[in-house]
Parts: C-alpha cells; sequence; structure tokens
C-alpha cells in the first residue's frame, strides 16, 4: 500500500499544468497579500493578516483541489491505463483508496509554500499594537485557524470532485461537473430551503462542508432566525455523505469493465 500511495502522489505531482499550476497560483495569491500588507495605509495585525490570508487562500485552494481530484479520479480510464492497473493483481479498492490519500498529500504539497509565505508575512509585518476585531482568533489559533480552514475546505471539495472524476471517466468533463456543482450547490441548496424543506436545503453537501471548516452550524437560507442543524449533526451528515461518495467510487470500479 505504501508503495502504491508513493506512485500515486509522484504521478498527481508530476502533472505540471494542474500541479505545478495550482502551486504557482496559491503562491500568488500570497504575493497578493504581501503588496496589500506593504501598501495599505493601515497596519494590520498578524491575526488579520492570516485571517484574510485563509479566506482567500482557500476559495483558490477549493478550485485547485477541484481540478487535480477531478483528474486523479478520471486520469486513468480517460488516457486508457486503468486495464494496466487492474492487471497487476492489486485489488480494486486499493486503487481506489490510493487516489484519495495521494490527493490528500498533493493537497498539502501544492498549498503548503503559500501558507508557509502567509505565516512568515503575517510574523514579519503583523503590527502586534493594532487590536484584533472581536472574535477573531489570536496567535497560535489564528496560524492553525488558517491550516485547518484551508486544508479540510480544499479536501472536501476535492474528494467529491475525485469522487466525480471516478464515475464520469473523462478529465474535462469530470472538471466541468465538478465546478458547476460546487458553485451551484450553494445556489441549490437556498432554493431547497426557500421553497421544499429548510432540512433538506442544510443536508446538502456545501453547506456541510462550510459547518467543517468554520466549525459552526450553517444554514442554507437567508433567515438567521430558521433553525440550521446543529454542528455535531451537521459533521455527522457530512460523514455520510463522505461514505457514501467514496463507497461509491469504489463500487464503480469493482464493477466496472476495462
Amino acid at each position: 500500500m505504501i508503495n502504491l500511495l508513493k506512485a500515486e502522489v509522484i504521478r498527481q505531482t508530476g502533472r505540471r499544468g494542474s500541479f505545478f499550476g495550482s502551486l504557482a497560483v496559491a503562491l500568488l495569491i500570497s504575493v497578493i497579500i504581501l503588496i496589500w500588507v506593504l501598501t495599505t495605509s493601515s497596519s494590520p495585525s498578524g491575526s488579520e493578516i492570516l485571517n484574510n490570508s485563509a479566506g482567500l487562500l482557500g476559495a483558490v485552494v477549493v478550485i485547485c483541489s477541484v481540478v487535480i481530484g477531478a483528474i486523479a479520479g478520471a486520469y486513468d480510464v480517460d488516457q486508457g491505463t486503468m486495464r494496466y492497473l487492474v492487471l497487476t493483481g492489486q485489488a480494486r479498492w486499493k486503487l481506489v483508496a490510493v487516489r484519495y490519500l495521494g490527493f490528500f498529500c498533493t493537497l498539502v504539497l501544492f498549498s503548503l509554500p503559500a501558507l508557509a509565505l502567509a505565516a512568515l508575512i503575517a510574523l514579519v509585518f503583523g503590527d502586534a499594537s493594532t487590536p484584533v476585531a472581536p472574535g477573531d482568533p489570536e496567535g497560535f489559533s489564528a496560524f492553525w485557524q488558517m491550516f485547518y480552514m484551508v486544508w479540510v475546505g480544499g479536501a472536501l471539495y476535492g474528494l467529491l470532485a475525485l469522487s466525480i472524476g471516478t464515475f464520469l471517466k473523462s478529465n474535462g468533463v469530470a472538471i466541468a461537473v465538478a465546478i458547476v456543482l460546487n458553485f451551484a450547490g450553494v445556489l441549490a441548496a437556498a432554493l431547497i430551503w426557500e421553497y421544499v424543506s429548510h432540512t433538506a436545503g442544510d443536508l446538502f453537501y456545501p453547506i456541510l462542508v462550510g459547518a467543517a471548516v468554520t466549525r459552526e452550524a450553517q444554514t442554507a437560507g437567508p433567515d438567521t432566525n430558521a433553525s440550521a442543524l446543529s454542528l455535531a449533526t451537521s459533521i455527522g451528515v457530512l460523514g455520510i455523505w463522505i461514505v457514501a461518495l467514496v463507497g461509491a467510487a469504489v463500487a464503480r470500479v469493482q464493477r466496472a469493465e476495462y
């Protein structure tokens, strides 16, 4: 399994367009943050820099993760190499499992330089005398939250895209569908929340991911008086989503003929 994982990570990181492109885009965001810090008339605190970095890098890493995950799921079948992997005698569930594990490693590798640069900017240029906004994390908590939000958001959306890629078996189609679902999913959840059921809207994958990333209960609708799922319930339902997605991907590969 370790050898399979190593080979999968090398393969995913060796796709220059997706991996190095994602690394470069993430680094560019950190450079933009540096330019903002150097040119702003105010003196942002380290926590403000880290909180802004978490939001910007989180959005970019999610998009990059969708692309990398969709390609990881569809690449072998799209390129006609899946039959050779099956002929090696490795269990098919292992071939699927290493895709997910390899993706999580790839996510860390392409995002870590940008996160490290953002953390360095906060340490060097953060003004300790600037008060932190109420409710915002400070010190180590701000560093931890930045890494947590970026990696958890990227991992969960990448997992969804990888599962879609495994089903659709086409790189381009998988990327297009995964991106549309990610962005349209929130809108669909809001429509269901408004016109069908509040609970059904709150059960949509993007809403549950938002709860996991922010560690706060989320609602798909605009009415703040409406009861959302509790955080514990949201995490539990998200776990069911993950099991269903991964299980469906494994079943797809187990039943397919190559």
